[in-house]
C-alpha cells in the first residue's frame, strides 16, 4: 500500500527498516550503540562496576542497567572513553537525560 504525500502534515523523520526505530538522536548515529566496540565497552564496565553509580552515591544498592557518557557524545564526549562512562540503573538514567534535554 502506498501512501498519500498530504502537504499539510510533517514529513516522517527516517525510519531504521531493520527495527522500525530513529537512524539518529540528538545528532548520535544510533548504530554507534550496535557495533562490537561499544558493545564491548559496556560489558567491560558493567562487569567491573555492576552497581548504579548515582544509587550507590546516596546509599542504595542498585544493579546497574545502562552505561551512560558522562559528557554526551553530541556535545564533544569522547564515544569510547572508559572514562567518560558510568554505569547507571534506568531510573537514574533517564533522570539524567531528561536534565540534559532540558538543559541542552
Amino acid at each position: 500500500m502506498k501512501s498519500i504525500r498530504r502537504p499539510w502534515m510533517p514529513e516522517p523523520k527516517p525510519k531504521n527498516a531493520r527495527r522500525g526505530t530513529p537512524v539518529s538522536q540528538g545528532g548520535v548515529d544510533l548504530k554507534f550503540y550496535r557495533r562490537k566496540p561499544w558493545r564491548s565497552l559496556r560489558a567491560s564496565i558493567l562487569q567491573s562496576e555492576p552497581l548504579c553509580r548515582e544509587c550507590k552515591g546516596n546509599k542504595r544498592l542498585t544493579p546497574a542497567t545502562m552505561v551512560d557518557h558522562i559528557k554526551p557524545i553530541r556535545l564533544g564526549g569522547a564515544p569510547l572513553d572508559a572514562d567518560n562512562c558510568q554505569p547507571l540503573c534506568d531510573r537514574c538514567h533517564a533522570k539524567k537525560s531528561a536534565r540534559e534535554a532540558k538543559h541542552g
